[in-house]
């Protein structure tokens, strides 16, 4: 057996600023050193060292220089941040596939790609993600699907090639992944396809779940209120090896849309199969189903029900609208045909008709994906109350009321009242009568109407101007002036007048 005095130093590193490292606690031994496979390049063999100053050291392992002005060994001196003073580096890096990982106290996570035995430029985190007490390490299946994970407060994985952050053990809801305070200088451990981290109290073990597989019954389609066509048949099984996972408790759930299960939860048999049949519930739609289960991750398939068969119809807008005789009312008239559970039925025909001599265009409809069939109106040209039907064969009609009422005043005719004789300075024995029309003859009310007798001295007995009635009438009372004369009264408020003539004796 060899003896301790019998051993020598062959070699050794030693910065050119230890003096100023001793001196404000900087040393080299924060972090452990890294030997790296064989590199290409003038010098294969290689060591990366690094410490409390931020600053990493590429070293030749054959020929390390033991200590040399301005570091002149040295093959590549890095400054991870030089513009972060306090950029420690307490936990060693990682390696994996040709690029050194590491993880400061104060900068985001760096991934430094090597070639020919030299560093480059690295890629970074968006942020800081680094705890500074703890090294970074990486799961991989050989040269692919690399996986970063570093604990800073919690465990943390990031893609190994782009650094995007892919789980925390924080995101689980109700704290389920939530990892405990941990020792001081703990590094997270991967093996057989888990992570392991001692905590103070504990070893806490972080692993894929059992995989669910859909094997039947996969976004299938009834109608409402009835089963699917076939069951959903699930598969579970464990994710590491495969084998089927006896004796686990399926559940699942639609996330209270109204739908039923039978059953709602099921055991797996000996080939970690389960079924469930799936009734979906009285509204039309497409529905998310959830398989989950302890220990499981979840697994989703849709389930679509569409309507059931027409039985009504039902009025669904435009109804009890009212425009002027003659023109087209303002929106559509819209019919929706329903199943029984008051979901729109699609590809039904509706006829429309009306009476009073108003027109449905089109009279013809089929009704779209929400079961609505639309149709406009033009309204006779009389005043009148318009039954609009739709109707379809099998179902029970639907009578929609709509209100043609007149048009804006067009002209002024008069009724009674002219070429009336009477004593200078007395009434008229008959009133002055108007009417007022549309377009198409139907009386207006509402129209002021002004008589004006062109300063002959008469006087009214009304309030003029006067309102014509409901009926599109109005009447004036006139006493003649007092010397005997011919009087022209013209009634006004229109494009047309109405014109008396009316003698004073």
């Amino acid at each position: 057996m060899q003896q301790e005095a019998d051993l020598t130093v062959a070699d050794y590193f030693t910065p050119w600023s230890v003096a100023y490292l001793n001196a404000h606690d900087l040393d080299l031994s924060s972090t452990g050193t890294v030997i790296l496979p064989d590199q290409d390049g003038p010098y294969p063999h290689e060591l990366i060292a690094s410490g409390k100053q931020g600053i990493v050291y590429v070293l030749n392992r054959d020929s390390l220089g033991m200590f040399s002005a301005n570091d002149s060994q040295v093959l590549q001196e890095v400054v991870l941040e030089p513009n972060v003073s306090n950029d420690v580096l307490f936990g060693s890096p990682a390696y994996w596939n040709h690029t050194l990982y590491f993880a400061p106290r104060a900068s985001p996570l760096m991934a430094f790609p090597l070639s020919g035995g030299l560093l480059g430029t690295p890629l970074k985190t968006v942020a800081s993600y680094a705890g500074g007490r703890h090294s970074p390490s990486v799961s991989a299946n050989g040269n692919s699907n690399g996986v970063l994970w570093v604990i800073t407060g919690q465990l943390l994985a990031f893609d190994a090639v782009s650094l995007k952050m892919l789980y925390s053990t924080g995101q689980a809801p109700n704290g389920r992944d939530t990892l405990p305070p941990v020792g001081h200088f703990v590094t997270q451990t991967v093996a057989n396809g888990k992570v392991y981290v001692g905590t103070q109290n504990s070893l806490e073990a972080y692993g894929l779940f059992h995989v669910v597989t859909i094997t039947g019954g996969n976004a299938q389609t009834a109608t409402v209120a009835t089963a699917l066509p076939a069951p959903i048949n699930v598969n579970a099984a464990n994710p590491y090896n495969g084998q089927p996972d006896v004796g686990a408790t399926v559940n699942f759930s639609d996330g209270g849309k109204g739908g039923s299960f039978n059953p709602a939860s099921a055991v797996t048999d000996a080939n970690g199969n389960a079924s469930t049949t799936y009734t979906v519930p009285q509204k039309t739609g497409t529905y998310t189903l959830t398989i989950s289960g302890s220990g499981f991750g979840n697994v989703t398939t849709t389930a679509t029900a569409t309507p059931g068969a027409a039985t009504r119809i039902i009025a669904y807008g435009g109804a009890r609208q009212t425009a002027a005789a003659g023109s087209n009312l303002a929106n559509a008239i819209v019919a929706q045909v329903q199943d029984i559970y008051r979901n729109g039925v699609s590809g039904v025909t509706i006829n429309f008709t009306a009476n009073k001599g108003a027109v449905p265009n089109p009279s013809s409809v089929v009704t779209d994906a929400n079961g609505l069939a639309r149709t406009t109106l033009q309204l006779p040209t009389t005043v009148s109350t318009v039954t609009v039907t739709a109707s379809s064969a099998g179902l029970k009609n639907l009578n929609i009321a709509e209100y043609s009422v007149a048009g804006p005043a067009a002209n002024i005719a008069i009724t009674s009242g002219n070429n009336q004789i009477a004593p200078a300075g007395t009434q008229l024995p008959q009133g002055l009568a108007v009417l007022v029309t549309d377009q198409y003859g139907n009386p207006v009310p509402g129209v002021d109407v002004d008589f004006d007798d062109g300063g002959a001295g008469g006087t009214y007995s009304y309030v003029n101007p006067g309102v014509t009635s409901n009926s599109g009438t109005l009447t004036q009372f006139y006493t003649l002036p007092p010397s005997p004369r011919t009087v022209t009264i013209t009634a006004t408020g229109l494009a047309t007048t109405a014109v008396f003539t009316e003698t004073a004796q």
